[in-house]
């Protein structure tokens, strides 16, 4: 990928976000609630560094503030019932952007360039990668509603890019927040 998520995000018109806003309504409706993905993508486990979506019903959602129905992540490290991730539907797409960019760094010296190998301690230590903060979420595997759908290298692009988040408070307070964390 020479050109990097900021850059894409740029270079897009209003009519074509609003024209990919649409698409990625429909691309989640058919391939994630109605199954119509390839089966090779359809993970009942999440690898460390793969990046996924699925839905979600977080077991505390009548007490936490605000959630995603629709993750959108890294998975960063593994433990008993769940696993860690980074939600890049917490952050605006420009934000989402300058942080894929950033991430995309740790890719380099792996063999396997369709993981995104960066754990909780790299974030922590990196002033550059601050916006994890507002992205950082624990996942009980008892509550995913759907399966894991691993999304391939070629469409993180156009995932990350496109808002099917659906989170229970409007979108624009949880980007208020996230900036303020950050």
């Amino acid at each position: 990928m020479a050109e990097t998520f900021l850059t894409e995000l740029k270079s897009m018109k209003r009519d074509t976000i609003a024209r990919n806003s649409r698409r990625s309504k429909n691309w989640f409706k058919n391939k994630i609630t109605k199954g119509k993905f390839d089966k090779k993508y359809i993970k009942s486990r999440p690898s460390f560094g793969g990046v996924y979506t699925f839905v979600y019903s977080p077991k505390y959602q009548k007490t936490l503030p605000y959630w995603d129905r629709n993750p959108l992540i890294v998975v960063i490290d593994h433990y008993a019932g769940g696993f860690l991730g980074l939600n890049f539907h917490y952050l605006p797409p420009k934000l989402r952007a300058i942080f894929m960019d950033k991430l995309l760094d740790f890719r380099r010296g792996f063999r396997d360039k369709a993981r995104i190998k960066v754990n909780y301690g790299q974030l922590k230590s990196m002033s550059k990668l601050r916006y994890y903060k507002p992205t950082i979420k624990r996942y009980l595997t008892s509550h995913m509603r759907s399966k894991l759908i691993l999304i391939p290298e070629e469409e993180w692009k156009e995932m990350l890019l496109l808002p099917y988040a659906k989170f229970s408070i409007p979108n624009t307070k949880v980007y208020q927040k996230s900036r303020a964390l950050i």
